[in-house]
């Protein structure tokens, strides 16, 4: 397999997700979804929610059981909006950011993972989902990377560099 069409799968899956759209569209009114980012000239605040889809690596070789495709998946929304609530003399403020990129990155991982178990053309298999949040250091910027490695049935007479 191609890793385009790996991306291209991801991104499908990501543009076309009523749940996805609806959560982010009623939440936030838009989704937005890259395939590649200027990193010197990122997305507007107001691109946010947005998806950011590319690949990472790619392992292949006839020494190998598998091919394996690594894809990063980021999801990033601002979110301003605190609630607090108050218990005897406690009050709890809560950044609604905090949980909604966590609503919002499970979404995402829903909508990829119903592709990748829909796709028929060869034997696509989750080999690992690394998660990573950032909910600190770019307020009101909260981020969550999803590293995925995805990895492909071969048999030795094929042509494992494709």
């Amino acid at each position: 397999m191609n890793i385009n069409t790996l991306l291209g799968l991801f991104t499908a899956a990501a543009q076309t997700n009523a749940a996805l759209i609806s959560w982010t569209t009623t939440n936030y009114n838009v989704h937005t979804i890259y395939q590649g980012i200027d990193i010197e000239n990122p997305p507007d605040a107001s691109n946010y929610p947005m998806i950011y889809i590319a690949q990472d690596t790619k392992e292949v070789g006839y020494s190998l059981e598998q091919k394996g495709h690594n894809i990063t998946v980021i999801c990033g929304l601002v979110d301003e909006n605190t609630t607090a609530t108050k218990v005897g003399t406690v009050t709890l403020n809560k950044y609604t950011g905090v949980e909604n990129i966590e609503s919002f990155r499970k979404l995402v991982e829903t909508a990829i993972v119903n592709a990748i178990d829909a796709y028929t053309t060869t034997k696509l298999w989750i080999n690992d989902l690394s998660i990573e949040y950032e909910t600190l250091d770019m307020f009101p910027f909260f981020m969550c990377s999803m590293s995925w490695q995805i990895d492909e049935e071969y048999s030795q007479g094929d042509s494992v560099f494709l």
